[in-house]
């Protein structure tokens, strides 16, 4: 992995937080973000195989923004797992588990064999929030427009978007409807605070 300097820390008044869009050399259809150092890849262009599918990840986590279609078993391991769309083994099986957070807003998981999700600090499945899943699919799909177009303003806005997206499904592990602070949002998804 090539780092890039695509990187500026958030004006937050109360904690910092360092926002980085590192270069994958390992897969063209991810998008990387990095959070205080921790990894998200963001996969944004469908995978599909004859074969099994291995997202063997336990390092990162993933924002599965499309579709992921096998013949064959389907396993998925990441510190966190947010489902934005379609998982699906033909004549295989289906296992996604997440160290951390597992959020699911896709109820197309689906599978010959049968399904295993397993999110060692929680499970959230969010499939009647269609108002929450649509705005995050639009804000994680914009994050790669916006760093594709590689301007500062473009990063600039890559940064809120991603932010905004995970701050909202934090809201929704919370249920509550105030907003929560950023310390606790970067608490849910296991990111570290940067030192002062």
């Amino acid at each position: 992995m090539e780092n890039s300097d695509k990187s500026n820390e958030s004006m937050l008044p109360d904690v910092r937080v360092q926002i980085a869009f590192p270069k994958s050399d390992e897969d063209h259809r991810l998008q990387l973000v990095g959070v205080n150092g921790s990894i998200f890849a963001l996969v944004y262009s469908p995978l599909e195989s004859n074969g099994p599918i291995r997202l063997d990840c336990e390092e990162w986590s993933l924002i599965i923004l499309a579709p992921i279609k096998s013949k064959g078993d389907v396993v998925i391991s990441a510190t966190n797992v947010i489902c934005l769309n379609t998982i699906e083994s033909e004549e295989g099986s289906v296992s996604i588990n997440a160290s951390n957070q597992l959020a699911n807003f896709s109820s197309s998981i689906k599978s010959a064999l049968g399904v295993s999700e397993v999110g060692e600090r929680g499970e959230y499945r969010l499939e009647d929030d269609t108002g929450t899943f649509l705005n995050c699919v639009q804000l994680f799909n914009n994050v790669v427009v916006d760093v594709r177009k590689d301007s500062p303003e473009s990063i600039l806005e890559a940064q809120q978007r991603f932010l905004s997206g995970i701050s909202a499904i934090a809201e929704k592990i919370e249920g509550k409807k105030i907003p929560i602070t950023i310390h606790r949002v970067l608490g849910i998804w296991d990111i570290p605070m940067l030192s002062s």
